[in-house]
């Protein structure tokens, strides 16, 4: 309830044990650079902040993260969104800003029917390729 756990960088790759985890900020973590493929087993997590961070791909088991409501990326070194975050049916924030690395926007984006706030809107050639 409110309460903050900080752990050493070394445990990103268990953070897969903490099932009850609704909150994951990794916000400014200039030495992560991917989450674990792993990270579908926290399905209870609503809200992922990995703003100015150096994560560059994103799993695609991220699409099966249904009760997420919020992933900022903002001002990360995000290369590309996977087509599975087409399937983050509850997903309402999706924090773009200042991503100049995003090159390739999945369509599956319009699938994302409760999206209320996109930072970035970004328009794409028919191979997904940003302009």
């Amino acid at each position: 309830s409110g309460s903050k756990l900080h752990l050493p960088l070394f445990y990103i790759k268990h953070i897969t044990n903490f099932k009850w985890l609704r909150v994951l900020s990794l916000r400014a973590r200039q030495n992560i650079h991917e989450l674990p493929k792993s990270i579908e087993d926290l399905s209870l997590l609503k809200y992922i902040d990995l703003s100015y961070s150096k994560v560059r791909p994103l799993p695609s088991s991220i699409g099966r993260l249904r009760n997420l409501q919020t992933l900022d990326l903002s001002h990360s070194d995000i290369e590309e969104l996977p087509k599975e975050m087409g399937e983050l049916c509850n997903l309402r924030y999706l924090g773009l800003k200042g991503t100049k690395c995003l090159e390739f926007v999945a369509e599956g984006l319009g699938k994302l029917t409760n999206l209320r706030t996109l930072h970035r809107f970004m328009v794409c050639d028919d191979k997904g390729k940003t302009r």
